[in-house]
């Protein structure tokens, strides 16, 4: 089970809030590359997520993920709403980053820093299961 938390007062990964963290093993993020796979091959894509048995979401009710030709916003928070809104090329690149994390059977966590994204928060996964500050 994935478990995506917004934070706004805690550190994460040393990162300053805000910061919108995903913890998970690696299979859960495995089953997750299936949803980003989408993303990075077809623009005009819309993927919408709310709590379910494989999702829990912290701190906001609903995370939109979304493909376009030219979408560089890693993370946009609006009220309840977490959006992510990027280019199929830059899907194909968290889809790299995102690889090793669900293949390897030791803690991982990265840090989406890009020049390209546009972010209100920080976007880490982690194969964590809980926050390490």
């Amino acid at each position: 089970m994935l478990k995506i938390e917004l934070t706004f007062n805690d550190f994460a990964y040393n990162e300053p809030p805000p910061n919108i963290v995903w913890y998970g093993k690696n299979e859960d993020f495995f089953s997750f590359l299936r949803i980003i796979y989408k993303l990075a091959m077809k623009n005009n894509q819309i993927v919408e997520l709310s709590n379910s048995e494989s999702i829990i979401l912290i701190n906001f009710v609903k995370l939109v993920l979304q493909s376009s030709s030219i979408g560089n916003k890693l993370v946009s928070i609006s009220g309840n709403e977490v959006k992510t809104d990027l280019s199929c090329d830059c899907w194909k690149e968290i889809l790299k980053m995102m690889l090793p994390v669900s293949l390897s059977k030791g803690f991982q966590y990265i840090d989406f820093d890009n020049d390209k994204f546009i972010e209100d928060a920080n976007w880490i996964i982690s194969s964590s299961t809980e926050l390490i500050e």
